[in-house]
């Protein structure tokens, strides 16, 4: 005959593994309740990377020609291998990429009624600085 800790202890952890299959996203996507394993990770654009490739962090600051923060700027990082990510700026004018290093990476910048920059950039050097970018507004 079972002592009623044994039954008490078999209904604490039924319950602890409902929990977890209720709570856990790879979870619910095994039992069919979930259509994306991992929703957080649905909106990050990954960049493939090599497996010895050394990951850097891209980080640029866009303004005006008065200095204001600039958003909504399309800022492109393409790589010689042909690796390449975009991210838009904040309303601050800041936007940062993790990138496989390269030795050349090619950063373009392109905002409606400015002008287009395009830059070149050693990522094989030491650290990677922040790349501060003025954008001058086009003339008609």
């Amino acid at each position: 005959m079972k002592s009623k800790w044994t039954v008490y202890i078999g209904i604490l952890l039924s319950v602890l593994a409902i929990i977890v299959a209720v709570t856990t996203p790879e979870v619910r996507y095994g039992l069919g309740l979930e259509t994306n394993p991992s929703p957080k990770n649905a909106e990050i654009k990954e960049v493939p990377a090599p497996k010895d490739a050394e990951i850097k962090e891209v980080p640029v600051i866009v303004r005006t020609e008065s200095s204001a923060p600039l958003a909504g700027v399309n800022v492109e990082f393409t790589s010689q291998r042909g690796i390449a990510a975009t991210a838009v700026t904040e309303s601050n004018g800041y936007v940062m990429v993790k990138i496989p290093s390269t030795r050349d990476l090619q950063i373009t910048l392109r905002k409606e009624g400015f002008e287009t920059i395009s830059e070149i950039v050693d990522l094989k050097g030491g650290s990677v600085v922040t790349k501060t970018y003025i954008l001058k507004k086009k003339t008609s």
